[in-house]
């Protein structure tokens, strides 16, 4: 009798054993994500599961249900989901395609130590002139084909200076190819009491002055760049208080849907204020138009947008 109770024991154990596999039923893994540039937001969705685990095809994981991933550069790449529980594991895997953000066509990414480098370009891009400050960023005064605006009017060596940007939010500016020259709007120039020059005359701090004056207000001077220059990008609406060129009237301009490079030193030619909108910006190009002061009456506010063009070195 006590063999048969004892057998019955075992009959049992086994029997609960055997129900307890069968009540662990296996994971089903799942994800969906939401590409913003680089950075990808990736939601796991799982059954009977108790640990995650990402692959996100670049060499980094996560353990985490919900991460969010930075890239260090656009492009393809195969991402893994697994959901792991008592009944087993379950895995997912899909492409992701991420895009190039400003930032990081400006910069190159966090990959690019070094940064991306900038030089105003003189070959004809068909978006170079001078405008109006207006939202529409319209042209008025257009380039011709064989128009190197700064070889135009003298100031070749515009296209010497460099500009280096960083993904931690910092840039330089480097004009020792042309002994430490910059290009400086005349009306800064002479009202700002940082230079030693002689209006429209050659000397001192002067290494070459605009033929066209009226068109192209510019100067090369001697000026040493800040060496803690940062930058930003805003693309929020923003105003800028200008002149109207044709009867010299003050007005503000709203400009909306703009991204603005936000910086504290100049870029293409130092200003009374630094306003540079970004057109347009690929792996290789940079658009831009920039604010000129031309009102000696008012000099704190821009009367002209002067449109450029930039390529990455």
């Amino acid at each position: 009798m006590k063999t048969f109770r004892i057998l019955g024991l075992m009959l049992l154990g086994m029997l609960m054993v055997h129900c307890g596999k069968e009540d662990a039923v296996a994971p089903i893994a799942d994800f969906q994500f939401s590409v913003d540039g680089i950075e990808v937001v990736f939601v796991g969705v799982a059954t009977n599961a108790s640990s995650y685990s990402w692959d996100f095809g670049d060499g980094n994981t996560s353990d985490e249900q919900n991460p969010t991933h930075v890239y260090d550069k656009p492009g393809d790449y195969e991402v893994t989901f697994t959901a792991a529980g008592d009944g087993g594991a379950d895995s997912q895997t899909k492409t992701i395609t991420t895009l190039p953000t400003t930032e990081y066509l400006l910069t190159g990414g966090v990959a690019a130590s070094s940064g991306k480098t900038w030089l105003l370009d003189f070959a004809h891009s068909g978006k170079d002139g001078i405008g109006q400050v207006k939202n529409s960023l319209t042209i008025d005064l257009p380039l011709d084909q064989d128009d190197r605006l700064l070889e135009w009017v003298g100031l070749f060596q515009g296209y010497k200076d460099s500009y280096t940007f960083y993904h931690d939010g910092k840039y330089k500016v480097d004009n020792a190819d042309f002994h430490g020259g910059t290009l400086v709007s005349m009306i800064y120039a002479n009202v700002s009491g940082l230079f030693n020059l002689t209006p429209f005359t050659e000397g001192g701090d002067v290494l070459g002055i605009s033929s066209q004056p009226d068109l192209v207000p510019l100067m090369d001077l001697v000026y040493s760049p800040k060496q803690d220059a940062v930058w930003s990008i805003n693309e929020d609406d923003f105003t800028v208080d200008a002149i109207n060129v044709n009867d010299g009237s003050a007005f503000t301009e709203t400009f909306k849907g703009k991204k603005q490079l936000v910086l504290n030193e100049y870029f293409g030619f130092k200003e009374y204020s630094i306003v540079v909108i970004i057109k347009e910006i690929t792996e290789t190009h940079l658009h831009v138009a920039i604010a000129l002061h031309g009102s000696q009456d008012d000099p704190s506010k821009p009367t002209n947008l002067v449109h450029l063009t930039f390529y990455a070195k």
